[in-house]
């Protein structure tokens, strides 16, 4: 007989991400359905939006994508960045930024992603999980369970989604220089 975890499983998601009671309804709310690119503009944007207004109300305690404290976000964000270099090209790297995507949108109803990483135009997406997954259940990139959030295995996530973040990056250089794009360095 198959559990259901989902109350536990959004407790760990507030836990991770910072979601604090008054955020629980509607925060947890079932959007209509989007495409992955639409759903992680739409991500962004709010994301940048909440930050904005918290500043503007004075808020302490927001969610800033390029500076992350709320919840675990910072040792996750910590983890990852620590393993990117810090040029690229030649050139300084843009920022890391960590978007969440927890109750906001199709991005985690429909794609399965709590949140994911920005880096030199690519992201890599995870999902924060008391449920192993794998097959057709693994949608994101990663799959983040209470115990990757501790010691050597935070660091080999961080190492892990470092990787890949590198490794899509080089390729959407190469696939830009190719096609005659200028590959934008805003830094």
């Amino acid at each position: 007989m198959k559990t259901n975890t989902l109350p536990l499983g959004r407790a760990f998601e507030k836990e991770v991400f910072g979601i604090t009671e008054e955020d629980q309804e509607p925060f947890f709310r079932r959007p209509g359905r989007r495409g992955l690119n639409s759903s992680i503009q739409s991500v962004i944007q709010n994301n940048w939006a909440s930050f904005a207004e918290a500043l503007e109300r004075g808020l302490d305690y927001c969610h800033n994508p390029t500076d992350p404290r709320m919840g675990k976000t910072h040792i996750l964000w910590s983890a990852v960045k620590r393993y990117l270099p810090r040029r690229v090209s030649g050139h300084r790297s843009l920022h890391l930024n960590l978007y969440v995507a927890v109750g906001r949108n199709a991005l985690d109803w429909q794609h399965g992603v709590d949140a994911f990483f920005w880096w030199e135009n690519v992201y890599v997406t995870i999902d924060v999980s008391l449920i192993p997954k794998e097959g057709e259940e693994l949608k994101a990139d990663f799959v983040v369970n209470p115990e990757d959030l501790d010691g050597q295995r935070l660091s080999s996530l961080g190492r892990e989604i470092g990787k890949l973040l590198k490794e899509r990056s080089r390729h959407y250089r190469r696939n830009n220089q190719r096609r005659g794009f200028v590959v934008f360095d805003p830094n």
